[in-house]
């Protein structure tokens, strides 16, 4: 006679699995939060002042670009601080293609980490920084379009809220190395024209930061009319 299955080890085991879970997630909770108060503000006021950024992360020699990297990634995770200004330092300090690479570096490894905790834990980390009416919204806007396309736009047009959404793709069903790749390049012509635009207006090149700012502009309205042809066409 067969044995019948032990119901009670399946409970444990179902029990331990939970507790792990809602343990990594308060964890994870409370390190966003600890982060968030003690380098949000640090994080903006060095990122505002490229010349005082530039000498600070000087000052860690070798392990400067690292050093940026890692704080470019931890932007991301946090989520609510302004990557611009962040771009803008980078690009002062190590130059316009040196920065753009170093940032998008650093962007890829705050994707790599926001992306697969949001995989893992699902709308429990997404609601750390998405009300759930808004998290509903996107996915009301995503739902049955070809993720792929959708990426490449939502990540290539300037101002939309890309750290958010890192976490909420998370939740999709696209795969973790076709996310990064497309939204690695959507993102590197604007973080390369943003540098370009602060270094040419503190060279005082009015000229070329317009031009810049134009090319940027037409960038942004392409993404939007795009978005908008493939929403009509749905």
């Amino acid at each position: 006679m067969a044995s019948l299955p032990d119901n009670g080890k399946h409970n444990q085991a179902k029990k331990r699995r939970i507790i792990i879970v809602v343990s990594i997630t308060v964890g994870y909770i409370i390190l966003i939060g600890l982060l968030a108060v003690i380098y949000q503000n640090k994080l903006a006021e060095l990122a505002a002042d490229p010349d005082r950024f530039r000498e600070w992360i000087d000052s860690y020699g070798y392990f400067a670009k690292l050093v940026y990297v890692l704080l470019c990634a931890l932007q991301v995770m946090l989520a609510v601080i302004h990557d611009g200004p962040m771009q803008i330092a980078g690009g002062f300090a190590f130059g316009p293609v040196g920065g753009t690479l170093l940032f998008l570096l650093g962007f890829e490894l705050g994707s790599v980490i926001s992306f697969l905790l949001a995989r893992r834990f699902g709308r429990v980390v997404v609601g750390l920084f998405y009300s759930e009416e808004r998290y509903e919204r996107f996915f009301s806007k995503i739902k049955g379009r070809n993720l792929y396309i959708l990426t490449f736009l939502l990540y290539l047009v300037p101002g939309t809220p890309k750290d958010m959404m890192n976490y909420c793709f998370g939740t999709t069903k696209i795969k973790l190395a076709y996310f990064l790749l497309i939204s690695g390049v959507a993102r590197a012509p604007a973080v390369l024209l943003t540098i370009m635009i602060a270094q040419n207006v503190v060279d005082r090149n009015v000229l070329m930061a317009l031009i810049i700012i134009s090319v940027l502009a037409l960038l942004y309205f392409v993404g939007v009319l795009v978005r908008k042809i493939i929403r009509n066409r749905k």
